[in-house]
C-alpha cells in the first residue's frame, strides 16, 4: 500500500472534516441565535397575550356595565313613556271637561236669554200712560 497516498487521502478526509465541522459549528451557532430570538419573541408574544386578555376584561366589565345602563335608560323610558300615556290622557278629560263646560255655559245662556223674551212676551201691559186730551 502506498502510505503516501494513504497519507494524503487522510489529510484531505481531514480538511474535509475540519470544514465540515467548522459549517456545522457556523448552523449550530446560527440554530442557538434562532433559538434565543425564538424565545424572546415567545416572550413578547405571551406579554401581549396576557395584556389582551386584561384588555378584554377590561372590556368585558365595561360591556356589563353599558348592558346595565341601556337597561337602566330603557326602563326609564318606558316611566316616561308611561308618564306621557297618563298626561296626555289627563289633557283629553281636561279637554273634554272643558268642552262639557263651555257648552253648559253656551246652554245656561241660550236658556236664560229664551226666559227673559219669555218673561218679556208674558208681562202684561199694565198702566201704559196714554194721553188723552180733550179739546173744546
Amino acid at each position: 500500500m502506498n502510505y503516501e497516498l494513504l497519507s494524503r487521502l487522510a489529510m484531505q478526509d481531514s480538511e474535509r472534516l475540519k470544514s465540515e465541522n467548522l459549517v456545522l459549528i457556523k448552523k449550530n451557532v446560527i440554530l442557538e441565535q434562532e433559538v434565543k430570538n425564538l424565545k424572546e419573541f415567545n416572550e413578547i408574544i405571551e406579554k401581549e397575550n396576557k395584556l389582551f386578555k386584561e384588555r378584554f376584561g377590561q372590556l368585558k366589565n365595561e360591556n356589563s356595565g353599558l348592558v346595565i345602563e341601556k337597561n337602566l335608560l330603557l326602563d326609564e323610558i318606558e316611566k316616561l313613556e308611561k308618564e306621557i300615556e297618563k298626561l296626555t290622557n289627563k289633557i283629553l278629560l281636561e279637554q273634554e271637561r272643558k268642552k262639557v263646560i263651555d257648552e253648559q255655559i253656551t246652554k245656561t245662556s241660550l236658556d236664560k236669554k229664551q226666559r227673559e223674551l219669555k218673561e218679556q212676551d208674558e208681562t202684561p201691559v199694565r198702566n201704559r200712560a196714554t194721553s188723552v186730551e180733550f179739546y173744546s
